[in-house]
């Protein structure tokens, strides 16, 4: 969250820690600030799910966490609501609204062609002709290739979840990160933008990719806070997208940083 400067007062950022921090003045009963704090935290201790996973500082994270994370996000968007009404006394517990409990009647259906997705194809088949040009760049990591594999399954598939779509790109940004570290030396948790600043820097990458990158990583930031959750695209541009991805993960990877530049002067005489 960011607060603009205003005259001689200087703007400031607010960060999910401090968020976090306000969710017992915001009304969120426990233990849901516990648990979000756990989660989404960066202190000794805590998980920080969102940040390891969107920067590759974890391997795929395992069910449990992604089941723990849904949860978490059900319970966010009742929290404040109304609970259903319960049988028994009204003495018997806290009221506090368990949104997986009261859905535990409703069955999930099988999956069925999103409607929108008809506008563009007519057939799941079609789907893989679509998707059929994003052949995995051969010789990157293990990782990079298992996370582009799910971008381009992500990207099939939307012809039953169309939002899965903007969920395929996010991943293929996810990918290139994991290639740059791969790629550039002592990258430790650099964040994405200095990653791209020293691949640029020592030649590694060229101007048109460096462009690329910083959109990309913009788009990725406002995907991951939420502001571009309910982007969705068609399915040939979101595949004209993740190409550029796969493209241009595969010119990085196979590209080599240009050695400092040296002279003939003589250390000893300077000459």
């Amino acid at each position: 969250m960011i607060t603009h400067a205003q005259g001689e007062t200087i703007g400031q950022v607010q960060q999910l820690g401090s968020l976090l921090d306000k969710l017992h003045e915001l009304g969120f009963p426990e233990p849901w600030p516990f648990v979000l704090r756990t989660v989404l935290g960066n202190a000794e201790g805590q998980m920080n799910l969102r940040n390891n996973v969107l920067h590759d500082l974890v391997d795929t994270p395992p069910r449990h966490q992604a089941a723990l994370v849904l949860q978490i996000a059900l319970a966010v968007l009742f929290l404040g609501e109304e609970p259903p009404a319960r049988t028994g006394s009204a003495d018997s517990g806290t009221r506090m609204p368990l949104p997986w409990n009261a859905a535990a009647d409703q069955h999930l259906s099988f999956p069925v062609p999103d409607r929108r997705a008809h506008h563009f194809v007519t057939q799941y088949a079609d789907m893989h002709d679509i998707v059929a040009d994003l052949t995995l760049p051969s010789g990157i990591p293990q990782s990079a290739a298992t996370v582009l594999h799910t971008a381009r399954e992500l990207l099939r598939h939307s012809y039953f979840c169309y939002e899965f779509s903007t969920v395929a790109l996010l991943h293929a940004l996810i990918a290139m990160e994991i290639v740059l570290r791969a790629k550039i030396p002592d990258s430790g948790t650099k964040p994405l933008h200095a990653l791209i600043k020293q691949g640029q820097e020592n030649g590694l990458l060229t101007e048109r990719q460096t462009e690329f990158l910083h959109t990309g990583r913009k788009l990725r930031n406002r995907i991951a806070h939420g502001q571009r959750t309910h982007s969705v695209m068609p399915p040939r541009w979101g595949a004209g997208m993740l190409t550029t991805s796969f493209t241009l993960i595969s010119e990085v990877w196979a590209a080599q940083p240009t050695p400092p530049t040296t002279t003939d002067t003589d250390e000893g005489t300077g000459i």
